[in-house]
């Protein structure tokens, strides 16, 4: 399965959104989120969910993740990154965001990484309906620089924004 895009991942009744900045060439090929293997999305959202998803197929950890709540998009649409740093990525139209928070009623928004987080200020922020929270989580990147257990207590909020 090859997307152009990844359209939001939304479940029945989503309450958190989680943000990366653009899916990467992987997920875009395999039309999943998180695709890449040395990502660690998937098991900082097993762990914050109380359940090991790491091991099982996209589709079983897709839906255990929605029906707990959690949906997830991109700030940026399926354009892959054409730079190794966050930093140097070409900027296109992001995503709608606000919109999309206006409509499911989504009460918190997590970006995942620091670069999701400030093109979520800069595109998003200032359009979100009120009373949805926004955080920032350390990155589940390979290339973020904190190890697993570093992470894990930000990421651990998500439980909390799920009501479990």
């Amino acid at each position: 399965m090859s997307a152009e895009i990844l359209a939001p991942a939304l479940g029945p009744r989503p309450l958190v959104l989680i943000l990366g900045l653009a899916p990467g060439r992987l997920s875009l090929r395999r039309g999943q989120y998180y695709a890449e293997p040395r990502d660690q999305f998937w098991r900082l959202a097993g762990a914050a969910l109380g359940r090991e998803l790491e091991g099982l197929p996209y589709a079983e950890r897709l839906a255990f993740a929605q029906s707990r709540g959690l949906a997830l998009w991109t700030i940026y649409p399926g354009r892959p990154r054409q730079a190794a740093q966050a930093a140097d990525f070409e900027e296109p139209e992001p995503n709608a965001v606000p919109r999309l928070l206006r409509e499911t009623g989504i009460r918190a928004v997590f970006c995942n990484g620091g670069a999701a987080w400030a093109a979520y200020q800069r595109h998003c922020a200032e359009a979100v309906p009120g009373g949805v929270e926004a955080f920032r989580l350390p990155s589940s990147a390979p290339t973020a620089g904190l190890p697993f257990e570093e992470k894990l207590p930000a990421w651990s909020r998500l439980a909390e924004r799920l009501g479990r």
